[in-house]
């Protein structure tokens, strides 16, 4: 879908006319308004920064928007920055392989899908060429229901805990990439989640136990880390876990299933684990159980 509708308010709050700027120089400093709402200003004056150079951009290369633009608000402006921001933080302009942004609106731009109101729903990246690490202000994509990387050997650095804060978020998967560190336990209060997919990373520490706040989670794929500690059996159990892969990874400690939990789990994989002591009994009890 194609920005913003052109007519009205939008009870979604992305497309107002109204606030479309009638100069230059309105429309510049409601850009600036804008984004020093949602960057530090001692970032922006760093001129070597993506932030920076995604502002810059806005202001004196974007041939898109001008000041009778059908939709000027705030969210916009956000939206529109934070994906050049994006772009610049990870290789966009030296490494991506042939693509669109910052050509014509952002919802046209690849790897990227919007809703019927403009706004950012899906973003999916494979094998493009990102490198470097993945920016917090991502977050500010308040839309965003499904945000996948994978097949990308230069993205590294740490999982952005801000993700978290993306209350629509349902699919979160950043995998076969060289992410390194603990797995955030913000990214947990996006309680909509169904899908999570970091398999294939340097990642270390232990699984949350916050994962028990995800009732909708379907999916855990942490196979091939470096996790340790024991698992949270008994917060899993909270969710309706479906697939859970934790192969290859460092953890330790029994095999425990709470009673009436893991009603829906099809696929369990722990091999290449340090686990100990018996196979419980009630596995057997799982009468979804597909494949051990």
């Amino acid at each position: 879908a194609s920005g913003g509708g052109g007519g009205g308010s939008d009870a979604n709050g992305i497309s107002d006319p109204t606030n479309s700027p009638a100069s230059m120089k309105e429309m510049h400093d409601k850009i600036l308004e804008s984004v020093n709402q949602i960057v530090d200003p001692t970032i922006l004056a760093q001129k070597s920064s993506a932030e920076a150079q995604a502002l810059n951009w806005l202001l004196r290369d974007d041939k898109v928007w001008t000041p009778n633009h059908e939709d000027f608000s705030s969210s916009r402006i956000v939206q529109r920055f934070v994906l050049v921001a994006f772009y610049l933080s990870m290789g966009g302009p030296l490494y991506w392989k042939a693509n669109n942004w910052l050509h014509d609106e952002e919802c046209t731009w690849n790897f990227l899908d919007c809703n019927e109101q403009g706004e950012v729903r899906a973003l999916a990246f494979e094998n493009v060429g990102l490198a470097g690490e993945v920016p917090a202000l991502v977050a500010h994509l308040k839309k965003v229901e499904n945000f996948i990387i994978k097949k990308e050997s230069g993205v590294e650095g740490k999982i952005p805990g801000e993700l978290g804060h993306i209350s629509t978020l349902k699919q979160l998967g950043i995998y076969y990439t060289n992410l390194s560190g603990p797995i955030p336990k913000s990214i947990f209060q996006a309680t909509g989640l169904t899908y999570i997919n970091f398999q294939n990373n340097n990642l270390d520490g232990s699984i949350p136990v916050e994962v028990g706040q995800l009732p909708g989670l379907e999916t855990l794929v942490l196979l091939n880390n470096g996790l340790s500690g024991e698992i949270p059996w008994q917060n899993l159990a909270s969710t309706g876990i479906k697939f859970l892969g934790l192969s290859n990874n460092k953890l330790h400690g029994h095999i425990t299933l709470p009673a009436g939990g893991f009603l829906n789990l099809e696929f369990l994989y722990l091999d290449g684990n340090d686990l100990n002591g018996e196979l419980p009994a009630a596995i057997g009890n799982i009468s979804t159980l597909r494949s051990l």
